[in-house]
């Protein structure tokens, strides 16, 4: 039970966490992607 609880709590964690870095890498893939199509 504990170890589940901890995973559970971790986990959760781990996607506050990440989620920051998923927006910014959308963000910098949109104007990577931007700026692609902008040069051809």
């Amino acid at each position: 039970m504990a170890e589940v609880k901890q995973e559970s709590s971790v986990t959760k964690l781990f996607k506050f966490l990440a989620a920051p870095f998923v927006k910014i890498g959308q963000w910098l893939l949109a104007c990577f992607w931007w700026i692609f199509k902008r040069r051809n």
